[in-house]
């Protein structure tokens, strides 16, 4: 289980490159959302930047980006625009 870390400061702490590896893991293995199944709690930020390094990890073994994603449902998300993403 992945449990968040609380730095000196009291932020907490994700380990976003591991978070990835398990996430890619579970893409693989024909799971995906296993790390779901946990209570996760990340800021935008956060979770652009597991994005990003998902994306790193996909290249880093040879796929290749091929476009991009926008995620026209925006209401549902509490958002007033369209999320854009690979």
């Amino acid at each position: 289980m992945l449990r968040p870390r609380i730095a000196d400061s009291g932020a907490m702490v994700v380990d976003l490159k591991e978070l990835a590896r398990r996430m890619l893991a579970d893409y693989d293995a024909r799971t995906p959302g296993q790390i779901f199944a946990e209570p996760l709690d990340l800021t935008t930020a956060q979770a652009y930047a597991l994005q990003a390094e998902i994306a790193r990890l996909r290249e880093q073994r040879g796929e290749k980006v091929i476009g991009s994603r926008v995620v026209a449902a925006v209401a549902p998300f509490g958002r007033s625009s369209a999320v854009i993403g690979p």
